[in-house]
């Protein structure tokens, strides 16, 4: 996000791990009904190479969500180079495999880009950042057109649930308040890997 130096605060260690920590038991628990019945989207529980694949998925996932609860940030140094990952894990898929990936990528990172374009006109303000679609066209590299509409689904039902939650606890939340959306993106995304876009997991 654009954002000038100055508007970030140094964090200290102790946040850092126990947000990852966090982070990575809600990624944990999500995976649990996988790693117990072995449900498969695109990922699968018999696979090495793909059971390599999700743990460097999971990692980098988990890594973003702490980075940019913490800062309002999405690195390039990650969000890039997992959208390299995903192509790269559907290479044996062929060619066209590999381009449908391309133009997932490419219609995830136009759709979150031409959003934060129109809020921020239309608003006069930042709302979503360019980090958010760098991880949305991720999303595109790893899941294929298939699966972004189900991410920007559940990432937005996390969202909700995570505004709720915090005005049940007693947290004024507004309009103008200030919500990361990467980390809601990344659940949402580990999701899909997992268990496959919303028709699928419910076995229609």
């Amino acid at each position: 996000r654009s954002m000038p130096p100055s508007a970030f605060r140094p964090v200290s260690t102790r946040r850092v791990v126990v947000c990852a920590a966090v982070m990575l038991v809600v990624h944990g628990v999500i995976a649990g009904p996988f790693v117990m019945l072995g449900q498969s989207g695109f990922a699968s529980p018999h696979d090495a190479g793909i059971t390599g694949a999700s743990i460097l998925l999971l990692t980098t996932l988990v890594a973003l969500s702490t980075i940019d609860w913490l800062t309002f940030r999405l690195p390039d140094a990650l969000t890039l180079p997992l959208a390299v990952a995903g192509l790269i894990v559907h290479w044996e898929g062929g060619q066209f495999a590999v381009l449908e990936r391309l133009i997932a990528a490419a219609v995830g990172f136009g759709l979150l880009a031409g959003a934060a374009w129109g809020y921020e006109k239309l608003r006069g303000r930042a709302g979503l950042g360019l980090g958010d679609a760098k991880l949305y066209a991720a999303a595109g590299a790893w899941l294929g057109l298939a699966g972004l509409p189900s991410v920007m689904v559940y990432a937005t039902i996390a969202a909700l649930a995570a505004i709720a939650g915090s005005t049940v606890m007693g947290s004024r939340v507004s309009l103008t308040s200030r919500l990361p959306f990467g980390p809601f993106l990344a659940v949402a995304i580990w999701i899909v890997w997992l268990y496959g876009p919303i028709g699928d997991a419910m076995g229609f």
